[in-house]
């Protein structure tokens, strides 16, 4: 971006550097073969402090939905003081399916690339005594999903001017960036690209949909992806960028 030239700008401008782009040219790297691999997942209840207990996850392949996934993993994992220790494929590349519970709905968190040491990764579940009005933004429905993404360039730093495109877009799909629900309530639909909150989409189209990250100043793709909208469910996924688009 070569300067503030609209109110939208004055936030990206605020940002210290430049993206760090280098990386979009590159190839895919070849993930390999390796032994399964053993990950910790770190459950939050958003906005809140508490350790989630005996929440049920399950780890999905990236194509199955959820029906599928419950009839593939009949048993699965259940949280303890807010953590969960799960074996997943070397190489695995889906998503970690929170179910429904009295207290939090449920969550498909997706990973941002292969899987192939152990790491920590954190999950959040929206408590169901959260408010259904977001603000500048509408009413979510159940019936449908709600997703939320974080964009990261290169140096895994969160840039400024990237906007997120879906498809298909639902009549009642609608984009949002910034820091939904909080009680400041600094979200708006008038903001064209993410910060280091995110942005996603609410009353998305239940089944697999496209998201792409997209540089505002070129308009070229940073990262693209294919992700399950599950109706009340949150979608979480990062989206890095990693080499060229698939």
């Amino acid at each position: 971006m070569g300067g503030c030239l609209a109110d939208e700008c004055k936030q990206e401008c605020a940002y210290p550097e430049r993206p760090d782009w280098s990386c979009l040219d590159e190839p895919p790297q070849e993930v390999g073969e390796g032994p399964p691999v053993v990950v910790t997942l770190e459950l939050k209840l958003f906005g809140m402090s508490a350790k989630p207990a005996g929440k049920k996850i399950r780890a999905c392949e990236p194509n199955m939905g959820i029906d599928e996934c419950k009839a593939s993993v009949p048993d699965p994992g259940a949280s303890s003081g807010g953590k969960l220790d799960l074996q997943v494929p070397y190489g695995f590349e889906g998503y970690f399916f929170t179910e429904d519970s009295p207290d939090a709905y449920g969550s498909i968190r997706y990973v941002e690339r292969p899987i192939t040491k152990t790491g920590m990764y954190p999950v959040t579940l929206i408590p169901k005594n959260t408010t259904k009005e977001l603000p500048l933004v509408g009413t979510i429905d159940l019936d449908f999903g709600m997703m939320w993404f974080m964009a990261y360039d290169c140096s895994r730093a969160q840039p400024a001017g990237v906007s997120l495109a879906l498809k298909p877009w639902g009549p009642e799909t609608k984009a949002f960036y910034g820091n939904v629900g909080q009680v400041d309530g600094t979200t708006t639909t008038a903001a064209t690209s993410v910060d280091e909150t995110g942005g996603g989409f609410m009353n998305v189209p239940a089944g697999f949909v496209e998201v792409e990250a997209v540089r505002r100043d070129t308009m070229g793709c940073i990262a693209r992806k294919k992700v399950l909208s599950h109706p009340g469910v949150l979608t979480g996924v990062q989206l890095r960028a990693a080499g060229k688009c698939p």
